[in-house]
């Protein structure tokens, strides 16, 4: 993906970006959690700097300001929304 990414945006005028990110509060993410008898408050620190598992709107924000003029600037990139753990 890395290498598409980079041969797509070496192109002039192309915009090309991606979004990471990490465990997303879903419906499955729960039960999985409490069918392995986990609990976000212990689990999500070891995956979070944040302490806590990322909104499905928090990636949909990253997405609308990727495809916006306010990232005009942006591309060949990678924006990870995964509350530093890439960063590690």
């Amino acid at each position: 993906m890395e290498l598409l990414l980079f041969c797509v945006s070496s192109f002039p005028s192309v915009y090309a970006e991606r979004w990471s990110a990490n465990l997303m509060n879903t419906p499955m993410l729960r039960g999985a959690l409490e069918q392995f008898g986990f609990k976000e408050e212990t689990y999500a620190p070891q995956l979070s700097l944040l302490n806590r598992f990322g909104k499905g709107r928090e990636v949909a924000q990253a997405s609308l300001w990727l495809a916006s003029d306010q990232s005009s600037y942006v591309t060949g990139t990678t924006l990870h929304v995964d509350a530093g753990y890439t960063n590690r």
